[in-house]
This record gives structure tokens, C-alpha cells and sequence, in this order.
């Protein structure tokens, strides 16, 4: 009587290429395909729990529901990176359009100030300068900075 190693290198040799081939007619890609034929026979070497005797249609039933467990998985995973994508694209549309509308309503509350409390903004938050040389630049004390800046701020 052979061993169970013996009996499952046996089937290898005689039915790999074929359940290769199967394989592939039913995955598409040639290395997925030996991927998951090489796995089969790993598992049934490794799995002493399996009682059933190996047979050739055993062998190609079981290549043929891995593949369809493969195609699911491969499925399943295809949703997942196009869900991913499509709310990766409506994240950034909403943040455009939340961007475009923050900047129109900038752009009414600054038109409404004042010319020099205008200035004093650009020069102190978009350009960076400090009060001081605010001051000196427009020739204004810092109270008067700090005045024009809360208006512009409100």
C-alpha cells in the first residue's frame, strides 16, 4: 500500500501540466493558474484531515473552486479599489467646490473693507509682515493695525 505523500506526487506528475491548463482556461492568466494548482497539491500534502480519496475529477473539481474563490476574491477587491477611487474623486470635488465657494465669499467680505484696513490685511496675512513694519510702511501705529485687522477679521 502506498503512502498518502506517494499516492498525492503520483497525481502531481500525471495531472499538473493538465490542471494547469484547466486552470488557466478559467483564470486567463498562465501563473495564477500554477499558483493555485501548486497550492492545491500543498494542501492536500499538508492537510492530513482530508479523507476523501484523491481522484483525477477530485482533483479537477477542487482546481476548478479555488479558481472560482480566486475570481471572487480578485472581484471583490476590483470593487473595493473602484469604490476607494470613486469616493478618493467625489472627496476632492467637494473640497473644490467647498474651496471655490469659501474663496467667492472671501472675495464679497474683502471688496467691502475699507481701502487701508485692505492693506493692512494683505500685507499682514497674505504677505506675512509683521505689525511693525506694517507701521512703517504705511506710516499707521500699531493700535491703528490692530484696528484695521480686527475689521478685516469680523
Amino acid at each position: 500500500m502506498k503512502s498518502r505523500s506517494a499516492i498525492i506526487t503520483q497525481f502531481f506528475n500525471a495531472n499538473y501540466e493538465m490542471l494547469c491548463i484547466y486552470a488557466k482556461s478559467i483564470i486567463g492568466d498562465n501563473e495564477t493558474a500554477k499558483d493555485i494548482v501548486q497550492d492545491l497539491f500543498l494542501s492536500l500534502s499538508t492537510n492530513k484531515s482530508i479523507e476523501e480519496d484523491i481522484s483525477r475529477p477530485y482533483l479537477f473539481k477542487a482546481v476548478k473552486n479555488r479558481c472560482v474563490t480566486h475570481l471572487r476574491r480578485k472581484s471583490c477587491h476590483q470593487r473595493y479599489i473602484e469604490i476607494q477611487v470613486k469616493s478618493s474623486q467625489q472627496f476632492v470635488e467637494i473640497n473644490y467646490l467647498e474651496y471655490q465657494e469659501l474663496k467667492q465669499k472671501f472675495d464679497r467680505c474683502f471688496e467691502d473693507l475699507p481701502q487701508r484696513s485692505k492693506e493692512v490685511f494683505t500685507l499682514g496675512k497674505l504677505e506675512h509682515i509683521t505689525q511693525k513694519e506694517i507701521g512703517q510702511l504705511l506710516n499707521i501705529k500699531i493700535p491703528t493695525i490692530k484696528s484695521h485687522m480686527s475689521k478685516a477679521l469680523s
